[in-house]
């Protein structure tokens, strides 16, 4: 998913507009898992600069969104390859 003309499936703008109903105000995708699940960031309010998943399979009664951190840095420190864990 980025920034760019194509193929539109993986375009940040379509992606975004498909899911702006599951998701809060103020909270986009940024990168996708293969199960078709996606990691976001919050850019505004509460939620500004936090890291999120987005599980599509959770019920719409189920919390389908959770908190992985509360910036972008320790989420990008929490991640290690299977040699380092």
């Amino acid at each position: 998913m980025g920034l760019h003309n194509g193929p539109t499936y993986s375009c940040l703008d379509y992606v975004s507009e498909g899911l702006k109903e599951y998701l809060p105000k103020g909270v986009i995708p940024f990168a996708s898992d293969p199960g078709g699940n996606y990691f976001c960031i919050g850019v505004a309010g509460e939620y500004a600069g936090k890291v999120y998943f987005w599980d599509h399979e959770c019920s719409e009664d189920d919390e389908n969104i959770s908190l992985l951190s509360e910036t972008f840095i320790e989420f990008i420190a929490g991640l290690v390859s299977d040699e380092d864990a």
